[in-house]
């Protein structure tokens, strides 16, 4: 093998995109651990047979992409890795299989489903238990939100730019909600 052809087993890699000679694909190694969904971590130049990852830049991982996927002829075997990874690829096509089979099973009886369950605005606005033009609403919105959920239930209420542990009060039980509204009178 030539300094300037590929070490890595192609093959192997998934989510594979190439342009020109630039290769990228799903990092094998960050895969290996979870990570990696985009499936744009791993690059390999075809032209000179460097390849690396975006993300894990040491040589550790170099390392660990080259166990996964590096030609046989230049890498240890291991039988049992080899067959964990076919296993891991087949569940992910059953997977992926079955998931296909619902979305088309979904799509093919949805316009039945909707016949058969048609629900116009107005029965909606007749069929709730609250209505939201009902005084005490607007006097009290948490009363409205009591009167959708069970009191254990755990909402969260606030904007939707308002994520992250520092808007962690905004999930509460809804007697906890009602709780705080009456407090703040």
């Amino acid at each position: 093998m030539t300094a300037t052809e590929p070490r890595i087993d192609i093959t192997r890699l998934e989510k594979v995109r190439r342009t020109g000679s630039k290769l990228t694909a799903r990092c094998p190694a960050c895969h290996a651990v979870g990570n990696d969904r985009t499936g744009d971590h791993f690059f390999l130049n075809t032209a000179d047979g460097k390849f690396g990852c975006t993300v894990g830049r040491d040589a550790e991982h170099r390392r660990e992409i080259f166990a996964l996927v590096g030609i046989r002829g230049e890498r240890k075997p291991d039988p049992e890795r080899d067959r964990r990874w076919r296993m891991e690829r087949d569940e992910e096509k059953r997977q992926a299989t079955a998931k296909a089979s619902l979305i088309e099973t979904a799509k093919s009886k949805r316009d039945r489903i909707i016949a058969r369950h048609r629900w116009n605005a107005a029965d909606v606005w007749d069929n709730s238990p609250q209505r939201i033009d009902a005084p005490l609403v607007e006097l009290d919105p948490r009363h409205f939100i009591a009167s959708l959920f069970p009191q254990d239930a755990i909402i969260w209420t606030g904007e939707v730019f308002h994520s992250g542990a520092r808007h962690a009060d905004h999930w509460r039980t809804v007697a906890s909600w009602r709780e705080a509204q009456a407090s703040a009178r």
